[in-house]
């Protein structure tokens, strides 16, 4: 399916600045009709194959432009519960990454040109989103220490307590994208997201960008958003802890019951680089802006600079001398 420009016939996309389905063609504003069509295989407008491999849900189509979303994978089991829509431009994303890397040195230039920016790719990524109930049992020995001095002597008294911590939490909606293709590492980096704008799916806000449902089932993400949760109730009960010199844990026991799931799309922005016979990938958060990845250096700019920082010492050295040999 599709939405169609009522005015000029062209492809609809959702704008994320104004919040609503924009014709670029000719300006347009919410005048979009859905055009439905079960078989994805071509594309309704100009009958080109459609190359949607094993997981895509939403794409361009190669031959006409046609922004797209296959029917079929936005339905019944594959249907998202929630969606984040994007909330910053494709236009302030490339001007981000331009900021964050544009000063660094020894980046390639072509890294941050204009038209290499542009092939940034806005896509909703499928998440599962976990909720549990945790709590965290931890039992150890602590020490306080005391010393003082009398006369010529001093002293150190050693206490030993035992420390008792039983410590519940409610973790609501933590995530796990279930997308093989995106940088598991680099999605954690550019959470975390604001849930409270998660608004009810619907397909129109992925018109204009590219889509995947989820790889797998839920229950093959769990063991990572599980341990996004126990780090965190970790990270609370050592906060608990505190007053003593050292503390022996001998016993630590976290048990997490999940009591929820849903199924969601969250936007990213992804810019890919191949430099070296090798792809640097750069995300950011499409709701927050967000950055994370790693940019390509060029050991030819290195060589340059180092020459050049070499020559300039030497020179100074050079003049230096001269105007000790004169003096």
């Amino acid at each position: 399916m599709h939405y169609k420009c009522n005015n000029c016939g062209g492809s609809m996309v959702y704008s994320p600045a104004e919040d609503v389905l924009y014709c670029p063609h000719c300006e347009g504003r919410n005048c979009g009709v859905l055009v439905s069509q079960k078989d994805m295989d071509v594309c309704p407008v100009c009958g080109a194959p459609v190359e949607a491999g094993d997981f895509g849900s939403a794409m361009q189509c190669g031959n006409c432009g046609t922004y797209l979303i296959l029917e079929n994978r936005v339905e019944d089991s594959y249907r998202p519960q929630k969606i984040i829509p994007f909330k910053i431009t494709k236009e302030q994303a490339v001007e981000s990454i331009r900021k964050e890397f544009g000063g660094r040195p020894f980046i390639p230039r072509p890294f941050t040109d204009h038209k290499a920016l542009m092939g940034i790719e806005g896509v909703y990524v499928p998440y599962w989103l976990h909720d549990y109930n945790s709590v965290e049992r931890f039992t150890g020995t602590g020490q306080r220490v005391r010393m003082w001095t009398h006369g010529d002597m001093q002293f150190r008294e050693t206490s030993y307590f035992e420390v008792i911590r039983e410590i519940g939490v409610d973790f609501d909606n933590v995530p796990a994208d279930a997308s093989d293709r995106m940088d598991d590492d680099l999605m954690d980096m550019i959470e975390p997201y604001n849930y409270d704008q998660m608004t009810d799916f619907s397909p129109e806000f992925m018109a204009g960008f590219n889509g995947e449902i989820y790889n797998r089932p839920s229950q093959e993400y769990v063991i990572r958003s599980r341990t996004k949760a126990d780090k965190a109730i970790r990270k609370i009960t050592d906060d608990t802890i505190h007053g003593y010199a050292v503390v022996t844990p001998t016993s630590q026991n976290i048990d997490a019951r999940k009591v929820k799931e849903q199924y969601v799309l969250l936007p990213v922005y992804k810019y890919t680089y191949r430099f070296g016979g090798k792809n640097y990938d750069i995300f950011v958060n499409g709701q927050t802006g967000k950055i994370a990845g790693e940019a390509p250096t060029s050991v030819g700019l290195a060589a340059k600079y180092t020459i050049a920082t070499f020559g300039l010492g030497f020179l100074f050295l050079m003049f230096a001398g001269s105007i000790a040999a004169m003096l």
